[in-house]
Order: C-alpha cells, then sequence, then structure tokens
C-alpha cells in the first residue's frame, strides 16, 4: 500500500478532504482524532473527522486515529473498478493499407 501525506487549504476543511478523496479516488482515509479538552471544544463548532466520516464516499475506508489507535471506523461498502486504460501511442500497431485490386 503506498500512502501520501497532502496539506489542503480551504475554509470548508471536510468538503476539501472528501472532493480530494473523490477526485483521487483514495480506498484509505486516516484523520486524527480531535482534542477532546473542554478549552478547545468551546471554540471548536465543526468535529471535522466525523464530518469526513460522514461525507466521504461509500468506496473510501475512513479511520480516525487518536492516542495511537484507531478510536473510529467506518469500512468502505463498494470497491473501485480500475478504469479501463486506452492503449499507449507505442502500443498501436501499424495496420497494411487494404488490398482494393479486386
Amino acid at each position: 500500500m503506498e500512502s501520501e501525506m497532502v496539506v489542503l487549504e480551504d475554509y470548508d476543511v471536510a468538503t476539501s478532504i472528501v472532493k480530494y478523496v473523490r477526485r483521487h479516488h483514495i480506498q484509505a482515509l486516516f484523520l486524527g482524532a480531535p482534542s477532546r479538552g473542554s478549552f478547545s471544544r468551546l471554540f471548536k463548532k465543526v468535529d471535522v473527522p466525523r464530518m469526513v466520516m460522514r461525507l466521504a464516499p461509500s468506496f473510501c475506508n475512513v479511520y480516525i486515529i487518536g492516542k495511537g489507535e484507531v478510536v473510529l471506523a467506518r469500512a468502505a461498502t463498494m470497491w473501485i473498478t480500475p478504469p479501463i486504460m486506452a492503449p499507449q501511442p507505442q502500443q498501436y500497431h501499424q495496420l497494411p493499407p487494404p488490398d482494393l485490386s479486386g
């Protein structure tokens, strides 16, 4: 499995993450759990990981990680089938011209 860290900038964090997941067909997404301190809850109105879990496409497994372990997970309910790829130009073969002489 290949992994990559991505930085997204947007006012609507959850929607931005979900759009990225859809666009790039991400099949496993790991998010950090929000802090549970009372001070941080006063200023944070949206629980981004839970919102992403709710909005993520059904082909994406979503894992919320807190204190080094999975605290919440949502399994994918469908799988992505790989797109049918068109042959690359070097894979095309030149056909001889048809014999029209009769």
